[in-house]
């Protein structure tokens, strides 16, 4: 017996952008040695840079045990936080929100594709 799943890439394509953006977010921190690296413009960096400094930490400090200002030993910058949006955000993290967002819509989307299917 062959078990059919009609519409099943309306499910997959929400959960395809989600594995992608958690794929990328992950390769960054391995190729970092756990360090997520962070573009910032010269007046950032002087801001983390006094923070770093007052706060007697070595490195470059941008406010939390994971984030590191990006520097010319980073890995996979072009997957980093280098997006200025709403907040620094990276490749995998747009994937992350397109999915979760899809997300919200595919169930409705599919429950409606079957009751439209099943109606004819």
């Amino acid at each position: 017996m062959k078990l059919k799943f009609p519409f099943w890439q309306v499910l997959a394509i929400p959960m395809l952008f989600i594995a992608l953006g958690n794929i990328s977010n992950q390769a960054v921190l391995i190729a970092n040695h756990g360090k997520f690296p962070v573009m910032v413009n010269e007046a950032q960096q002087m801001k983390y840079e006094q923070q770093s400094q007052s706060l007697d930490l070595p490195g470059q400090f941008i406010g939390d045990d994971v984030h590191a200002i990006m520097g010319p030993n980073s890995h996979l910058k072009v997957l980093a936080d280098i997006f200025n949006l709403d907040g620094i955000c990276s490749i995998g993290d747009l994937f992350l929100w397109a999915g979760f967002w899809l997300w919200g819509y595919a169930p409705i989307v599919w429950v409606t594709l079957l009751v439209s299917k099943h109606k004819n």
